[in-house]
């Protein structure tokens, strides 16, 4: 049965399965969001961990043929691995796919996106703000994203019916969704990120 008012995708897919991927998967597999779920990941110890939590339903080291099933593609990857895996899933992309990712910088994807190469991809950038000092899908549970924030950074032009769809997603498994643009969105983040190291260099000069 899938979450009441969300449209369920016959098939969803995963590229990245750590603590943000792992935890996604769960609650898509608790919620019944997707008819079926395709993973990848390079790692072979988090396939072996999500494998034995039997999480997805079908599993890979790197994208493939079988991605362009997908209605939906989630990454879960560290930002400085955006380029790569974008190169990797290109040729497997459907032309209709919506693809989402995680990350906790927005710019920098979203500048790839605009190259000719990604033209006509449906992208809608999140950051949903959740996690743990873990990683990895040992780490993943359940409900990692309730009653958290999740920022979303389309364009534009970005069409409002996939918007909506992100953000119905995240919003079926628990998220406060928000939209920003992606350049305040990194600037905000960039100055909280700063924050305590501020915060202890005041302290410092205080006690001096």
């Amino acid at each position: 049965m899938s979450a009441p008012g969300f449209r369920q995708f016959d098939t969803l897919a995963v590229v990245g399965l750590g603590l943000i991927g792992g935890s996604f998967v769960m609650d898509v597999r608790r919620l019944g969001l997707a008819k079926r779920i395709l993973g990848y990941d390079n790692n072979s110890e988090y396939r072996a961990e999500i494998s034995s939590r039997n999480l997805v339903d079908y599993l890979a080291e790197a994208p493939d043929a079988k991605l362009a099933e997908a209605q939906l593609v989630m990454l879960a990857v560290p930002v400085k691995a955006f380029a790569e895996v974008l190169s990797n899933i290109r040729p497997h992309l459907s032309a209709s796919v919506i693809l989402t990712d995680t990350g906790s910088v927005k710019s920098p994807l979203l500048q790839l996106m605009r190259t000719p190469v990604y033209t006509g991809i449906r992208f809608v950038g999140g950051h949903p703000i959740a996690g743990s000092e873990i990683f990895g899908p040992l780490a993943a549970k359940e409900n990692l994203f309730s009653g958290k924030r999740c920022i979303l950074t389309p364009e534009m032009d970005t069409d409002r019916d996939v918007v909506r769809t992100v953000c119905e997603m995240w919003e079926s498994i628990g998220s406060m969704v928000s939209e920003m643009d992606a350049e305040d969105h990194d600037k905000m983040f960039a100055s909280v990120s700063h924050l305590p190291h501020l915060l202890a260099y005041a302290s410092i000069q205080a006690i001096a």
